[in-house]
């Protein structure tokens, strides 16, 4: 009787054991892993009710010992992820990430966390953005006094242009944590009178929200026209007041009385010896088209504008229909050999601007029998502008 009561309590102990090792092995070990980016900082109205798609964020999850390392897009991920005991790194980033972009914060964290044996850690991230959003908007006044304007907002990364068609569409810029420069060129209606100047934004941060407010004014007497730019930063009211054209009025003191005579810088000029009265010219093999541009209030923008029928070209050498040979790097980069370009216009008093090798290219890619027009527009330190049309001609090919 005695052996029969040690068997049952043999398999009693049995069965215990037996019930122990089946929890233990029922038992997970692992990460329970949820995800919510941080929608502080939107585009669109559209972005704004959807929100990105978190899903396809890209998960990397790392041992700190190094024996694991594994990444996922966040919409493949298990409900809980099993991982052995220790310590772990889990980064999180959304998918797109270039340094300059229209419309595509970049979200990103970063986050330790520890795993016990037998136990499922419950993490909950907020993904924060980590660039720098950008946005344009225009007074009544800007859209109604000008018939050209352009916004250019740029970094070490890239550069983005609002246009009429960016600014009507809501279009946010995204930047990378750098500091920026503002450009802005507009031209009156009424009278061709044109304005180019800049902003900088040093002090710069993650998460940051430039919202540029630009406006047109008419000051002084002589009504010369004025930018203003309001730049806001996130937690950062900043009002900055550019001046346009500083005219002087009232017998040589400055607007508003009471200030002392001011010189006036001198326009810049334009000069073709071979052409000095900028005669359109049919375009030749050895057709001279030397130039000297002259601005003693050193250059400050340098644009070529070309008619229609040639901008395709343009658009090859360049990131837009027209040539910006100070702020555009792909320009700089694919024409800087054959033109003056970059810091060899900024700031200088004179130079040289030879076109005679590049004019008769026109013959290979343009349709005989058209004018082809090139605009220099270029801008000094004072604000003056000076605007000069060169119209060549490619002759028509002789009848057979």
């Amino acid at each position: 009787m005695k052996n029969i009561y040690k068997i049952i309590a043999v398999l009693a102990a049995a069965a215990a054991a037996s019930a122990c090792v089946k929890d233990w092995k029922e038992s997970r070990t692992g990460l329970s892993l949820s995800l919510n980016p941080d929608q502080t900082y939107v585009t669109k109205a559209d972005v704004a009710l959807e929100g990105p798609d978190k899903n396809a964020f890209d998960v990397r999850i790392r041992k700190n010992t190094g024996e694991y390392d594994k990444s996922a897009k966040y919409g493949e991920l298990p409900a809980m992820i099993e991982l052995s005991e220790g310590k772990y790194t889990v980064e999180v980033s959304s998918p797109d990430k270039k340094p300059v972009a229209w419309n595509q914060p970049i979200y990103a964290v970063s986050q330790e966390f520890t795993i016990l044996d037998g136990s499922v850690t419950d993490l909950k991230l907020v993904c924060p953005i980590q660039n720098m959003k950008v946005t344009v908007t225009l007074s009544e006044n800007m859209i109604n006094e000008l018939d050209y304007y352009e916004v250019i907002v740029e970094n070490k990364d890239g550069m983005l242009v609002w246009k009429e068609t960016e600014i009507k569409a809501g279009n946010a810029g995204f930047f990378s944590v750098n500091p920026l420069k503002v450009t802005v060129r507009g031209r009156r209606k009424l009278d061709g009178t044109q304005a180019v100047k800049e902003l900088k934004i040093a002090e710069v941060a993650a998460r940051d929200h430039h919202k540029l407010m630009i406006d047109a004014k008419l000051t002084g007497q002589a009504k010369p026209m004025e930018l203003v730019i309001d730049n806001t930063l996130v937690d950062k009211p900043l009002d900055v007041v550019i001046p346009g054209f500083d005219e002087v009025v009232d017998g040589g003191e400055t607007p508003g009385g009471g200030g002392s005579p001011v010189d006036p810088v001198a326009a810049p000029t334009l000069e073709w010896p071979a052409n000095p009265d900028f005669t359109p010219l049919d375009i030749t093999d050895d057709m001279n088209v030397e130039l000297i541009v002259k601005v003693p209030g050193k250059i400050q923008s340098f644009i070529v504008r070309v008619s229609e029928n040639f901008q395709s070209a343009i658009e090859m050498v360049a990131s837009h229909p027209y040539l910006d040979l100070i702020n555009d790097r792909k320009a700089i980069e694919n024409l800087g050999s054959k033109l003056p370009a970059g810091d060899q216009l900024k700031g200088k008093t004179e130079v040289n601007f030879p076109l005679s090798a590049l004019i008769p290219l026109i013959s290979t890619v343009g349709n005989p029998g058209e004018d082809y027009l090139f605009t220099l527009e270029v801008g000094d330190e004072a604000g003056n502008q000076l605007s000069q049309t060169l119209t060549f001609h490619l002759p028509a090919a002789p009848a057979a």
